[in-house]
């Protein structure tokens, strides 16, 4: 069965229908703070993909949003060969700012969501007593019963119908899942890019470095001359010598390295860190693959993953 749009059941028309936050917000929330009016207690819910996501589907009578007038920033680590490590923070440039806003609204694409304004900060009202993690936690919940490479219209109508009960608001009942309820829309090479992304990235717990460069072709050349080899990903790849494997990313930008981090339950996990300031938003983009990032004091990128999620086990 593959659900359409209507599915999902009404929605807000457009963006434009959230009205104004009253008051000037902090140039900086996390997930737990709150920002408190005369017509309740919002979280900004315009830090990520999923957070709009979930703006979007609480309807415009939880969801405000403020003119952004912030600089945008990014952590930037350098190892100029003096055995120093320079951290510095610098603006995104128009195409960084461009590419961030084109890569959410392709995911929010492909949950029938329209393009999200530019220029705005999002905030979506919390329940009495809550913040935006009780709205995170029930979005996990409902995705934990959800299998992977499901049709993005199907898994819209239970993540809406989760938040539709958080908010106690009239539940529209989402469609069965049905074994063949998979997303039409994805295209079978994109299809066939994440299946393999799943198995090179999922695997038994460990940790594996993961080195940035500004020239994936170069450093491929590099390791290869060093004995590394293996398969490449778009902007990624993952190589091997005997018992040791490294994984390269590719940027345009100098980034700080990281290291990528196999667990069993990427959900639980998650749960577990949630009082960690820089800690990153639980991601789905691959189906198959539950994931987020983890800044380390230095601004390192611990990067958490797991892949489908254990039978007989129990999400948050």
């Amino acid at each position: 069965m593959t659900a359409s749009r209507d599915a999902v059941g009404p929605m807000i028309a457009s963006w434009d229908d959230a009205g104004t936050l009253p008051v000037r917000p902090p140039g900086t929330l996390d997930d737990h703070d709150v920002v408190v009016t005369g017509q309740g207690r919002y979280w900004e819910c315009g830090d990520s993909d999923t957070h709009l996501m979930l703006g979007w589907f609480a309807g415009p009578e939880t969801l405000l949003r403020y003119p952004d007038d912030r600089e945008q920033w990014a952590t930037v680590i350098r190892e100029p060969g003096t055995g120093a490590r320079e951290v510095t923070q610098e603006p995104l440039s128009e195409d960084d700012l461009r590419q961030l806003r084109d890569d959410t609204d392709e995911y929010l694409a492909e949950y029938g969501i329209p393009p999200v304004p530019p220029g705005f900060r999002w905030f979506q009202r919390v329940p009495p007593d809550g913040t935006g993690r009780d709205v995170l936690a029930a979005f996990v919940r409902a995705q934990g019963e959800l299998p992977p490479r499901l049709d993005p219209a199907v898994a819209a109508a239970h993540i809406r119908a989760a938040v539709q009960a958080l908010y106690g608001l009239p539940v529209t009942p989402p469609p069965p899942i049905q074994p063949s309820a998979e997303n039409p829309r994805r295209p079978a090479r994109r299809f066939a890019v994440e299946t393999r992304a799943v198995e090179l990235l999922t695997g038994p717990a460990g940790a594996i470095p993961i080195l940035s460069t500004r020239d994936l072709d170069r450093s491929l050349a590099f390791y290869g001359r060093l004995g590394f080899r293996g398969e490449q990903l778009p902007g990624y790849a993952v190589l091997t010598q005997e018992d040791t494997e490294l994984h390269i990313s590719g940027t345009s930008r100098h980034s700080p390295t990281g290291c990528l981090l196999r667990v069993d339950d990427a959900a639980a996990r998650w749960e577990q860190l949630r009082d960690e300031p820089t800690l990153g938003t639980l991601e789905d983009d691959v189906p198959g693959m539950l994931t987020f990032v983890l800044l380390d004091p230095d601004g390192n990128h611990l990067r958490f993953v797991s892949g489908p999620h254990p039978a007989g086990s129990t999400r948050p």
